[in-house]
């Protein structure tokens, strides 16, 4: 009777121990972090209105290369850019 006992104690344990990893993933998905980087556009070169696509002024550059220095070491998984 005892070892019936000790099996079924196991047993519980194994199935109870099963569900609590399950419980442990959801949690862990639910409280993961995710990190947006809305960056401006650098300043464009609007002497030519006509241009649709200007080049960036001297400080549009400069700025371009500061987020450059500051994100260069950030793992990225994915990135989104527009045209505008």
């Amino acid at each position: 009777m005892k070892q019936i006992s000790i099996l079924v104690i196991c047993i519980l344990l194994c199935v109870s121990y099963n569900q609590y990893e399950h419980v442990i993933q959801k949690i862990e998905n639910l409280i993961k972090t995710t990190t947006f980087y809305f960056i401006r556009h650098a300043e464009k070169d609007r002497s030519d209105p006509t241009n649709k696509n200007p080049h960036l002024t001297k400080t549009g550059q400069l700025r371009a290369n500061n987020w450059s220095a500051i994100l260069h070491h950030i793992p990225f998984h994915v990135i989104y850019s527009t045209d505008y």
